[in-house]
């Protein structure tokens, strides 16, 4: 929320100001559910936020086990068969990092600009998105497209908040 001051958050919340900069900075290990369900109701959080949070707390009590990105192995034949088979559909798979993997010859198409442009594979739609200039015009429904970004990217960066970009 705009001009609301930690005091006022933890004053809302129901917690101690420490308890609330601890928070803050990211030390969420052994945060109860409530805890968190009151500090995401006083920052009026909606249902992304939420979970976002709650997944930030779970990978913080997780923490000595770091993860790290598995490197991605080759898909199976079978799943290039199927993205292939689709002739008269634009189809691509990505990865919950929104890296566009395979793409069939009309996956491209939706996101010309995108990739004709693109130097490195894979191309990543959130980079796309946010950072090209032509993100803008790849997507019709930018507005949305962004709505639904964002969530996804906080759901992946809550799952391995250590994971390599």
């Amino acid at each position: 929320m705009p001009g609301l001051r930690r005091e006022e958050v933890a004053l809302l919340a129901g917690v101690s100001i420490d308890h609330c900069i601890r928070l803050e900075r990211g030390h969420l290990a052994g945060a109860s559910e409530e805890v968190l369900d009151s500090v995401a109701g006083a920052l009026q959080l909606g249902d992304a936020g939420r979970a976002h949070r709650h997944d930030l707390a779970r990978a913080a009590a997780e923490r000595p086990h770091r993860r790290t990105r598995r490197p991605r192995g080759p898909l199976p034949d079978s799943v290039l068969r199927v993205l292939n088979s689709m002739s008269d559909w634009p189809a691509f798979i990505r990865d919950s990092r929104l890296d566009v993997l395979p793409t069939n010859p009309l996956g491209c198409a939706p996101y010309s600009r995108l990739h004709a442009g693109a130097a490195r594979e894979p191309v990543n739609m959130a980079r796309c998105q946010f950072l090209d200039p032509a993100g803008r015009e790849s997507f019709p429904r930018w507005e949305e497209a962004v709505n639904t970004t964002v969530p996804l990217l906080r759901t992946e960066a809550g799952r391995a908040p250590d994971a390599a970009t």
